[in-house]
C-alpha cells in the first residue's frame, strides 16, 4: 500500500511523535503560567541550594508540600491534612473552571485556572517536570511573593 502511514484520527504518527516528545505545546503553557504556580510550589521539590530535604523556609510552606514529600514525612496531623484537602479543593474548583472553558458554552478561563493542571501534575507527580519545562530547575529559591487565586 502507498502514501504516507496514517494513525489516530487520520493524523501521521510520526509527526505526532516528534511534536510530543517535544512537549512544546506543554513547555510554552508551563512557561506562560509560571508566574501563577511559582509561589506554590513544593519546598521539597525545589529544595535550596545548601539545604537538604525537608528544609521549609517558613510555617505556611509546608502546606505546599506534593504528595510525595507529604507521604514521605510519616504520619501527619489531622490540621495539616485539612489545610492540604482545602488548597487541593481550590485547585480542583479552578481546574474545572479551565475544564469548562475548553467547551463551546464555558466562561474563559483566569491566569490561575490555566495554571491548576500544573499545579495538579506537582502536587501528584512532583514539580520537577513543570519546573524543568518552565525553563526552571530545583534548586533556585522559591520566590516569597504570593499570589492570591
Amino acid at each position: 500500500m502507498g502514501g504516507p502511514r496514517v494513525g489516530y484520527a487520520s493524523s501521521n504518527s510520526a509527526a505526532l511523535t516528534v511534536e510530543v516528545n517535544a512537549a512544546e505545546h506543554t513547555r510554552r503553557w508551563c512557561a506562560e503560567t509560571a508566574g501563577q504556580w511559582r509561589t506554590r510550589v513544593c519546598p521539597d521539590c525545589r529544595v535550596r541550594p545548601g539545604a537538604t530535604a525537608g528544609f521549609i523556609p517558613d510555617a505556611d510552606a509546608v502546606l505546599l508540600l506534593c504528595r510525595a514529600h507529604l507521604l514521605g514525612r510519616g504520619r501527619t496531623d489531622d490540621a495539616l491534612l485539612a489545610a492540604v484537602a482545602q488548597r487541593l479543593d481550590e485547585v480542583r474548583t479552578r481546574l474545572g473552571r479551565l475544564n469548562a472553558s475548553m467547551t463551546v458554552d464555558g466562561a474563559p478561563a483566569t491566569a490561575a485556572d490555566d495554571a491548576s493542571w500544573i499545579e495538579a501534575l506537582g502536587f501528584f507527580a512532583g514539580w520537577a517536570l513543570p519546573l524543568h519545562l518552565a525553563g526552571e530547575r530545583a534548586g533556585q529559591s522559591r520566590p516569597t511573593e504570593r499570589t492570591v487565586s
